[in-house]
């Protein structure tokens, strides 16, 4: 694994998700919406306990979470400014549409199982197909432990429907 993609603390598989979101550093970064990253990276406990305790407001469609963005293509000024380009969505999409080996190695194609791409007919990511995984990866990164309509006060429909409509 490379080293920017690993977590720490790592989050192990069947553990609690109660550990991930706002409970989790690398998570709650991730989730911090991208117009206050420089807040949460001054203090991230701190910046966690104020969305824990209810003093600030979780993510929201003017305030979207950094994981979606390409920091170093962002401009608060600017909401698009590398938008969708994130390096957390471009390894959820891989590992949905490509194999989960590929997610952190494009190169890595072992296994005998075909690719989703393939089986899809895919030959290039479509609005859609980012859409999907965008929700994949917020709902990977939250707390909750099962499909829900919202998460981190996003409403995965809308959010959804947001990044198709943005992409035509």
């Amino acid at each position: 694994m490379k080293p920017e993609a690993a977590l720490d603390p790592p989050i192990i598989k069947g553990q609690s998700k109660s550990l991930h979101g706002w409970n989790h550093k690398d998570a709650a970064q991730a989730l911090c919406p991208m117009v206050d990253i420089r807040t949460f990276d001054k203090d991230p406990q701190a910046y966690m306990d104020s969305i824990l305790n209810g003093k600030r407001k979780t993510p929201s469609f003017k305030k979207l979470p950094s994981c979606l963005y390409n920091k170093s293509l962002a401009d608060p000024k600017l909401k698009c400014s590398g938008f969708l380009h994130g390096k957390p969505l471009e390894h959820t999409f891989h590992a949905i549409f490509t194999k989960p080996l590929t997610a952190l190695e494009l190169t890595s194609c072992k296994g005998s199982k075909h690719l989703k791409g393939i089986i899809y007919g895919m030959t290039e990511p479509s609005p859609p197909t980012i859409a999907y995984a965008t929700i994949h990866l917020i709902v990977l990164l939250s707390s909750a432990e099962q499909w829900t309509v919202e998460v981190t006060g996003l409403n995965l429909y809308e959010l959804y429907i947001l990044i198709v409509d943005s992409l035509k």
